[in-house]
């Protein structure tokens, strides 16, 4: 999830910044009085303890700068003084159990999607919200994500705080990380109110933050279910990464591996100075069936979850009767610049995809009539020629004509391909 150097010192974060305003609250002269009063009346030996060290006491004092309901302050102080966290953490914890209502309030992480969505999530994922503010790096990721003005930060804010360092080897994410209780939350209960669907402001107007080298990346590989994000898990699957010209996948960049019980597997793929930005070839062995998952975000950190976009029982299920023999399917969805699924955006395909059928999603039904994406951000291609050569996926606003996103993908016959697009950053084709 959630979600994937450092976004700290790629942002160049000292410390804490002008929180109050960010956090949507009135400034006041002392936010964190109340905090501070109560760290000494409960957690007073713990405070003399971390004061002991320079880079505890940095965190710590950062912290209870912090008043209540300033989740971005608190997100701020852990990626500027993550070492003074990680000495001790036991300060941290004692703040968030036993002075929760002083030092980190009962504020979500969503009010920048409006006071509807606020207090829909308040009011549905009140228990995910609680343990999520109770760890310190789900608080904080979740914060930074929601201050990010375009993809790049918010999946940055992930592995600023999960592998600040970028060398993590295979290894799960932290339980509080998989399956992202509190955006599956959202996502299940609050999907309409929270919905932003066509913030394009950042078109050519951000850069993708890259971290070259080689990456270990572990993934969890999920499913999307009726149901939403939840534990389905895709386990016996046979993965490889391929680069996004080598159709075939002739000659991979890494694997196969097989995804085990509970769907987790691991690919170590050289990333080189920008990234890694092919597919994954996902090939289930009971049938034979082949799912091409184009990345959303490139692979330029060593930590992730892939969650497929798009339901394979559902897909086989359904496009089975409408495939004519040989040709291949691509399904794609939209995002826009607050990682919300893009409305109000027509799909083209280059070369022609000739007597192709073209659909969107609308209400939540496939239509072939339609001529650009609802609130689900969803269309696709249906009986598409195989190529030796990739295809050119091109993502346009309906109503401006700007061109929002374009990727190359592969296509094969019998093959059902994934695109997931996100509004194109600056000086990169193919995003």
């Amino acid at each position: 999830m959630i979600v994937l150097g450092a976004l700290a010192g790629v942002l160049g974060w000292s410390g804490c910044r002008n929180v109050a305003g960010l956090d949507g609250l009135t400034p006041v002269e002392n936010p964190g009085v109340a905090c501070r009063a109560c760290a000494e009346a409960h957690c007073r030996e713990l405070v003399d303890a971390c004061f002991g060290d320079e880079e505890c006491e940095a965190y710590a004092s950062c912290l209870m700068s912090c008043g209540p309901n300033m989740p971005v302050c608190r997100s701020d102080c852990f990626l500027a003084h993550r070492a003074g966290y990680d000495a001790d953490p036991r300060l941290d914890q004692c703040l968030r159990a036993d002075c929760e209502a002083e030092c980190i309030g009962t504020r979500s992480y969503y009010g920048w999607l409006g006071a509807e969505c606020e207090a829909c999530v308040q009011d549905a994922c009140g228990d995910d919200l609680a343990a999520c503010r109770g760890e310190a790096q789900c608080d904080a990721a979740y914060a930074c994500a929601g201050v990010a003005s375009d993809p790049s930060q918010k999946w940055g804010c992930s592995t600023a705080v999960l592998d600040p360092d970028g060398d993590a080897e295979c290894a799960r994410l932290p339980d509080d990380f998989v399956d992202s209780p509190v955006g599956l939350c959202r996502t299940r209960s609050c999907g309409v109110p929270c919905q932003t669907n066509d913030n394009y402001a950042c078109l050519d107007d951000y850069e993708w933050r890259w971290s070259p080298g080689p990456q270990t990346r572990w993934h969890r590989v999920m499913e999307l279910t009726s149901a939403g994000w939840g534990d389905s898990p895709m386990p016996g699957l046979q993965i490889r990464a391929c680069e996004v010209g080598d159709v075939a996948c002739a000659a991979p960049v890494a694997g196969p591996v097989e995804s085990d019980d509970d769907g987790e597997m691991c690919l170590t793929i050289d990333g080189g100075v920008t990234g890694f930005r092919g597919y994954l070839e996902l090939v289930d062995p009971a049938d034979g069936f082949t799912f091409l998952y184009t990345l959303r975000d490139p692979i330029t950190t060593s930590t992730g979850e892939l969650r497929v976009p798009f339901p394979i029982a559902s897909v086989k299920a359904f496009y089975d009767p409408l495939l004519a023999e040989g040709r291949g399917l691509i399904g794609i969805v939209m995002y826009d610049c607050l990682d919300t699924t893009g409305e109000n955006v027509r799909f083209e395909l280059e070369p022609n995809p000739g007597d192709a059928l073209q659909t969107y999603l609308r209400g939540g039904t496939l239509d072939f009539k339609a001529d650009r994406t609802d609130r689900s951000g969803t269309g696709g291609f249906v009986n598409v020629a195989p190529s030796s050569t990739p295809y050119i996926v091109r993502a346009i606003h309906a109503d401006t004509g700007q061109v929002l996103a374009e990727r190359a993908v592969p296509v094969r016959g019998g093959a059902f391909t994934s695109v997931s697009l996100w509004v194109r950053p600056s000086g990169v084709v193919g995003l």
